[in-house]
């Protein structure tokens, strides 16, 4: 059994920052597999703990296995290299307003390189600099990358006019490129394995949850619009109809809808089937559907095509119970799940990748293709490119988009622990200053029993 290829997965990773030094969980790896650190979301002072992106590597064997590869089977060399390009991107021609503090190598298990270095200067102003945060190798040999701290200035005081493009401001979310090189020791053998990107975005306020619309929905829709993907012939209930109804149900614990939808698994009865697909938008813009309930947004035309098959009775009654995390971590479980907990709702910009100018993580020329469509093309993209259109600074979006736009990140309605009562999210960082200083004090809506609340603490 000979070793025909290397690749690192997740293909796209995702971090997030907080303002906690030291504490941080691991993003989702498993599908049915939410975040739940020990102690919550926050550290024991109330800051955001940040979320880390772990990257593993997979061999490809000449007879179709794949099989992980660790510390203990090679001696791996990871490179990791973020950057910041909102305000140069902002700003052609301005000189110094690149963060990038430049590639970072870390050799073999428990080691530790931090992204400091990165600078910014505005016109008229001494020079800042900002960390991107760091990263580190785990005993098995994992590549873990953790983001900035949520940090976002105007040495100038410049104030903030919108929710996209405010001048003379920088903050610490970033992306980049993560590449390895290694040394099989069975056979001596080096690989440059095929590397993936991490995305450095802002929290996800409500964890525990998933968008209706997906990434990974989003970009299933992209790879097949360019024949590299296709949707299932005959949907699973289980596995492609009821996460979309999961979903719609779910969010109206970050929204002002209640209980509006509500019903019991599995729903196989025909009337019900009719009236919940009624409801759907469209995707091509006929009809007058108003789930998912999103300012800007429509199930992709594969989910609708899943739903017209369910409610056509042209799917596989399949249903055991919900779905559980599997037991064995794939290369396509960890692309997917990174994904899964990631808006696709709109690009407008979206929260973790997107913009308005320009959303080069939904452009297909930025991919690899057919032979790995979920995988950015290192050949296309700089570090930074991924995140340059999105909000500057990253909270001006949360203030504005508080209308239902992506209620899973950044909720609009929560209810309160032993009560039913309903709360404005945002009740305490109500505009642009604020919520630039006191986001962190925000709540995390997590699950408590059957139910989700919000927890300050």
């Amino acid at each position: 059994m000979t070793i025909t290829a290397v690749t690192v997965h997740p293909a796209i990773g995702i971090a997030r920052v907080g303002n906690s030094p030291d504490e941080f969980f691991i993003g989702p790896e498993r599908l049915w597999a939410p975040p739940d650190p020990v102690g919550g979301f926050k550290d024991a002072r109330s800051r955001v703990k940040r979320q880390a992106a772990r990257f593993r590597l997979y061999a490809h064997h000449d007879d179709g296995t794949v099989t992980e590869l660790t510390a203990a089977d090679a001696d791996i060399a990871w490179t990791v290299h973020v950057a910041n390009r909102k305000a140069i991107i902002r700003n052609p021609g301005a000189e110094g307003m690149l963060i990038d503090p430049g590639a970072r190598t870390l050799a073999g298990p428990g080691q530790r390189a931090t992204f400091d270095g990165g600078k910014i200067r505005f016109p008229g102003h001494s020079e800042v600099d900002v960390p991107l945060g760091e990263a580190r190798t785990d005993e098995d040999g994992h590549l873990v990358v953790l983001g900035g701290f949520g940090t976002s200035a105007s040495p100038g005081n410049a104030p903030i006019t919108n929710f996209l493009d405010n001048e003379g401001w920088f903050d610490d979310v970033s992306d980049g490129p993560v590449t390895a090189h290694l040394t099989v020791r069975a056979s001596g053998e080096e690989f440059d394995a095929t590397g993936a990107w991490v995305i450095v975005a802002p929290p996800k306020f409500a964890p525990q949850i998933d968008s209706v619309i997906t990434l990974y929905d989003l970009l299933f829709q992209l790879g097949a619009s360019q024949a590299w993907l296709s949707g299932p012939a005959t949907p699973s209930y289980t596995h492609d109809i009821h996460p979309i109804l999961e979903r719609a149900r779910t969010t109206s614990a970050v929204t002002n809808t209640g209980s509006a939808h509500a019903w019991p698994e599995p729903v196989y009865a025909p009337e019900a089937r009719r009236r919940i697909f009624g409801r759907l938008r469209d995707p091509a813009g006929r009809g007058r559907g108003t789930m998912p309930l999103l300012v800007a947004g429509e199930l992709t035309g594969i989910q609708y095509a899943v739903m017209k098959a369910w409610r056509d009775d042209d799917f596989v009654r399949d249903w055991a119970g919900p779905p559980v995390p599997s037991a064995r971590l794939t290369p396509g479980e960890l692309d997917r799940a990174a994904l899964a907990a990631c808006v696709g709702d709109t690009l407008f910009p979206g929260v973790e990748a997107g913009g308005i100018l320009g959303a080069p993580i939904a452009d297909p020329l930025n991919y690899v293709g057919a032979a790995d469509p979920m995988r950015l093309d290192h050949t296309r993209l700089v570090p930074g490119a991924v995140t340059e259109f999105m909000p500057l600074p990253w909270q001006a979006d949360y203030v504005h988009c508080g209308h239902e736009w992506w209620p899973v990140p950044r909720p609009n309605k929560v209810v309160q622990p032993g009560t039913n009562a309903r709360l404005d999210w945002d009740r305490d960082a109500r505009d642009f200053v604020a919520m630039t200083t006191a986001w962190h004090t925000l709540g995390f809506v997590v699950r408590r029993g059957n139910t989700y609340v919000e927890v300050r603490g």
